[in-house]
């Protein structure tokens, strides 16, 4: 690269660099020559999902989506063809899918060729988030550059080392659940993942941020990773669907109460009996009335559509192996009460896992499958 070639391409980076911090759009928009050249957006989705795909130039849909699998099958053949796959397919149980999306960037615009990419990013967190959450797969997504290049063949084996011992340090897997993937082929996507995702994207605009934000936490959730982050991940994805319709539907629906009359219910509690022995008791209720709980907005929004005795036992109410409810362990978390250091404790919490997994997913479909009674309602 020449001197100027060199200032040019500072100049073009610096141009992105100017309008938006994020690193995700920076990385794309330096290598904006190549992304013109092909009109794709490449991305991969990486994660414990098997795609044991019979095609080998992928699936497409609708002339835009693009996805093929990168999983290696090593039956047969040599180990030292693929090594970096197979260490990551059979050691860290990390298995690859690729995409792309079609773009158009001005290469001349930083401006519009930043929302052109914003857009495009989006989708493919949807889509990362889509398949985690119908799969329970754990799941990331990472910018990649799809290109052609040369592939050189094996060369030789290097010359036999002799036998000999030294220690190495090999790592064990922590839980099962790291074990574990999930193997897919190509119907789940054509059938299933595929059109979820197209129907997460063409929700309703007054709806689509919440419903997809609530995935989102969701799929963070099912990152195995992630250790006790993920109870709060998945009560989360239910909470702030509890808050946003509580917040947004008509007060009729909901009976929410206007500013009027919390004014009016606060001021006659307090009017009335107030005592020494009832003045704590009275002042929580009337704290509840002028800001309702979480609790109180998530039974207030979900017992439109599910029965209301199962969301209290199911979020509220303790199991008898754990002795807790989910909520009490979202607590615990939150506030600090819980660590890993606490070993028969947090074994005890992580029974639940799959509990809070389960309802935050039963729920989020639940205002999915009901979501035109949401829309016609909201105020």
């Amino acid at each position: 690269m020449t001197d100027n070639g060199l200032k040019d391409y500072m100049r073009h980076t610096m141009e992105m660099r100017r309008l938006t911090n994020s690193e995700v759009i920076n990385k794309y928009w330096n290598h904006a020559h190549s992304i013109h050249s092909i009109k794709r957006i490449a991305f991969t989705l990486n994660g414990n999902l098997q795609w044991h795909s019979d095609n080998e130039e992928g699936i497409e849909y609708n002339n835009s989506l693009w996805l093929k699998s990168n999983y290696y099958n090593p039956i047969g053949k040599h180990l030292a063809i693929e090594q970096v796959r197979n260490y990551l397919q059979m050691h860290m149980n990390s298995y690859e899918i690729w995409g792309t999306f079609p773009i158009e960037i001005d290469l001349n615009d930083a401006q519009s060729s930043k929302i052109s990419i914003e857009q495009e990013i989006r989708k493919v967190i949807i889509l990362c988030n889509s398949i985690s959450t119908m799969m329970g797969a754990s799941l990331s997504w990472k910018p990649a550059l799809y290109s052609k290049v040369k592939i050189l063949p094996l060369s030789s084996p290097p010359d036999e080392v002799e036998e000999h011992e030294k220690w190495v340090c090999m790592p064990m897997k922590s839980t099962q659940e790291e074990m574990t993937s999930t193997i897919v082929k190509d119907k789940h996507f054509t059938s299933t993942l595929i059109p979820f995702y197209s129907k997460l994207i063409s929700l309703p605009e007054k709806v689509k941020e919440p419903i997809n934000t609530s995935i989102d936490w969701h799929a963070q959730g099912n990152k195995y990773f992630s250790g006790l982050n993920r109870f709060v991940n998945y009560w989360e994805s239910i909470e702030l669907l509890g808050h946003y319709f509580y917040t947004h539907l008509n007060a009729s629906e909901i009976n929410r109460k206007s500013k009027e009359d919390k004014k009016h219910k606060i001021l006659e509690m307090l009017r009335g009996d107030l005592n020494h022995s009832n003045c704590t008791r009275i002042v929580k209720e009337c704290n509840e009335i002028r800001d309702p709980t979480a609790r109180t907005k998530i039974i207030s929004v979900f017992s439109k559509i599910i029965d209301r005795d199962k969301i209290i036992g199911d979020l509220f109410e303790p199991d008898k192996k754990s002795q807790r409810s989910l909520y009490k362990i979202r607590n615990d978390i939150a506030h600090g009460k819980l660590s890993e250091k606490d070993f028969d404790r947090e074994s005890i919490c992580y029974s639940r896992l799959y509990d809070a997994q389960k309802v935050s997913r039963s729920m989020i479909f639940s205002i999915i499958s009901n979501i035109e009674y949401f829309v016609n309602n909201l105020s």
